[in-house]
């Protein structure tokens, strides 16, 4: 049986576009409204723990404006 890996995508404009090419790539993809983030999924941690990861994609001009302003470290990364 082949288990197709589960990543939540959030809906909006800026992250929806990384839906498809996920789907083309064998994800089963949900479509969400995410507090932070763009794509998120669970993994295996040490000893079968479960751990969540989020990811925050961006353009440079992005990154350098969310850096200078300070939103990065201070409401993106931690709500990550």
């Amino acid at each position: 049986m082949i288990v197709r890996p589960r990543v939540r995508v959030d809906g909006r404009v800026g992250s929806k576009d990384l839906a498809g090419p996920l789907e083309a790539g064998g994800c089963e993809v949900e479509r969400v409204v995410m507090e932070a983030g763009d794509v998120a999924w669970e993994g295996n941690g040490p000893e079968g723990r479960t751990i969540h990861v989020g990811v925050e994609v961006k353009t440079i001009a992005d990154f350098l404006s969310s850096k200078r302003s300070g939103r990065l470290a201070g409401t993106q990364l931690p709500r990550l």
